[in-house]
């Protein structure tokens, strides 16, 4: 007589009962389980972000042999990847993102900076006095010094930030498209101000002040084809900005835009124009203004991160003064 002994629903030892009533006991050989691809591709993801990299392969851009070819004429690089810089944020001096696995700091002359790993790979980060934070695997949000260490945010929000931007951002897109539609008729030929999802992903998680383009006192909207950049107030008649180019991207400060103007020529221009002030230039290189994925006002300068062939590049220009 024989019987089947089942684990978790799986067959897992036969038991077999002579004649004579002795038994015999056969372990089954347990079949391989091959883990989710999900996990696998996850595995892999971590193993070569935790990997030291070696010198060859990702060189400082300061010694890099090819920092001249990474960067456009015009334009100072500060940090490459073959892979991709995300959630780019600054406080005005300091500069951080995530490179695949790993929160980093880009600093100019400086390869980038490995703070500490991440173990959730779409965790918005924002900068504070102490460090920077960000969200574990459980969703608690971590505050991590620049030397690594990390303590918890136990801060409580119960909710507000979320609750807030859930009723804010849906006035504010809608007054903005009401007060753009006024100047700007043709919807295809309008690039309005977005206040970010990178922004409002940071505020949702972690509060504090609001994103930049909801605190401004003016609705702003560039029309593509005539060039021009308009601002309008919350009070006060709207007005128009010549910006000499087609405008690519238009992103917020905390005075103000910056926005990014292709010329004639393969120029492309970084305009800062402030609430009520004319435009000034933060500086031109040569290349296309389609590749500018996102502009930052760092230190008087503009910061600009480009999409290259093999991956992204993070540039600083200079100023070149009023426009």
């Amino acid at each position: 007589m024989s019987l089947e002994l089942e684990r978790h629903g799986r067959p897992s030892a036969t038991v077999r009962v002579g004649a004579d009533l002795s038994i015999q006991l056969a372990w089954d050989r347990p079949a391989h389980v091959a883990a989710p691809a999900a996990l696998r591709a996850w595995l892999v993801a971590r193993g070569a972000a935790l990997r030291p990299s070696a010198p060859e392969r990702d060189p400082a851009p300061a010694a890099s042999a090819a920092a001249g070819e990474l960067a456009p004429p015009g334009a100072t690089l500060v940090a490459a990847t073959s892979s991709t810089y995300r959630r780019l944020c600054t406080d005005g001096a300091r500069v951080f993102a995530i490179q695949g696995w790993m929160l980093v700091r880009l600093q100019k002359g400086q390869r980038a900076r490995e703070v500490c790993p991440v173990f959730r790979s779409d965790t918005p980060i924002a900068i504070r006095p102490g460090g920077v934070l960000l969200l574990d695997p459980s969703g608690r949000r971590r505050l991590v010094a620049e030397g690594g260490e990390t303590r918890p945010d136990r801060r409580p929000l119960f909710g507000l930030p979320a609750l807030r931007l859930r009723h804010a951002l849906p006035r504010f897109v809608a007054a903005r498209d009401a007060a753009l539609a006024r100047l700007i008729p043709d919807d295809a030929d309008l690039l309005p101000l977005d206040p970010g999802h990178d922004a409002c992903d940071a505020y949702e998680a972690f509060g504090g002040a609001l994103p930049a383009a909801l605190r401004l006192r003016s609705f702003w909207g560039c029309d593509m084809a005539r060039g021009l950049l308009h601002e309008v107030p919350a009070r006060g008649a709207p007005r128009q900005v010549a910006l000499g180019g087609r405008p690519a991207w238009l992103g917020a400060t905390d005075t103000g835009v910056l926005v990014v103007v292709g010329r004639d020529g393969g120029e492309v221009d970084v305009l800062a124009v402030d609430e009520g002030a004319p435009a000034r230039s933060l500086g031109t290189f040569r290349g296309r203004a389609d590749d500018v994925l996102a502009a930052l006002y760092v230190g008087g300068e503009a910061w600009l991160r480009l999409a290259a062939p093999l991956g992204d590049v993070v540039v600083a220009l200079q100023g070149a003064g009023g426009a």
